[in-house]
């Protein structure tokens, strides 16, 4: 289960597509063999409810990948929601840390900077679930040190309006991360990919059987239907990845936010 893990979320994305191909690809053939040793006693290849069995095993395989394709893109939406939230409480703190009498106001909005800085992801780079933590860790060390100067701040005189609306907006950033934590960590169950590997495996399987009963094949077919298969299950995969692979969330929402905080303090 822990390999499968690593395959699904921590190698790059092309390895789980050849794992998927192969293994798919692997249970035609078998199955073929196999139907191809047994037509000479099993000569009727809709005897046993052959054509009957594989339509519905397909229709079942059609049902899960549909589910499981929209459960993808909902966690993918909500990904890139989180994101947007994110960066809009990051630059609302900002600018409200302005309002504060300096030199506390310029601390909060350099910690404010960084704490944005540390926020966006990197393209393309398979992080694997204990460096995420460690990440998560980190920014609530962030989240414990801009407090602290918020406290500090709103202690130095008679508190009003402006305070309360500073101690809104940075309880604001610290809400948001975790948000986007549970975003980015809830993942489509590891079971839900092994169901989808073995129901499109006996699908194979089925299907390549029937067709070494008959002793005909058309492999280009076959093959086309094995690379259609394993495409739609790598899609899936993406969507459940993030930044890693074809379909990314975007970042740009963060890293105009730390654009326009970087050229405000300079």
């Amino acid at each position: 289960m822990m390999m499968l893990k690593a395959l699904l979320w921590s190698y790059p994305i092309w390895v789980a597509g050849m794992v998927f191909f192969l293994t798919l690809f692997i249970c035609l053939e078998v199955g073929y063999f196999c139907g191809r040793k047994r037509s000479h006693i099993w000569r009727n290849a809709e005897a046993g409810g052959g054509s009957l069995v594989l339509s519905s095993m397909l229709a079942l395989l059609g049902l899960l990948l549909a589910f499981t394709y929209s459960s993808g893109v909902n966690r993918h939406d909500a990904r890139k929601q989180a994101v947007i939230a994110e960066a809009n409480a990051i630059g609302t703190a900002f600018l409200r840390a302005d309002l504060v009498a300096a030199p506390a106001s310029q601390e909060l909005q350099h910690m404010l900077l960084e704490y944005g800085q540390s926020r966006i992801v990197q393209d393309g780079r398979a992080v694997s679930e204990q460096i995420l933590r460690q990440r998560i860790q980190q920014a609530l060390v962030l989240h414990k040190q801009m407090w602290q100067l918020t406290l500090h701040i709103t202690e130095q005189g008679p508190k009003g309006p402006l305070d309360a609306l500073l101690v809104s907006a940075i309880n604001s950033v610290i809400d948001y991360h975790e948000v986007r934590a549970a975003a980015i960590l809830d993942r489509l169950p590891i079971a839900l990919f092994v169901m989808l590997i073995m129901v499109g495996s006996a699908c194979l399987v089925v299907a390549g059987f029937n067709a070494g009963l008959t002793g005909r094949v058309s492999r280009t077919r076959m093959y086309a239907l094995v690379l259609v298969l394993a495409g739609v299950m790598l899609g899936i995969l993406d969507y459940d990845r993030g930044r890693v692979g074809f379909i990314r969330v975007s970042q740009h929402a963060l890293v105009n936010t730390v654009e326009s905080m970087e050229a405000a303090l300079r």
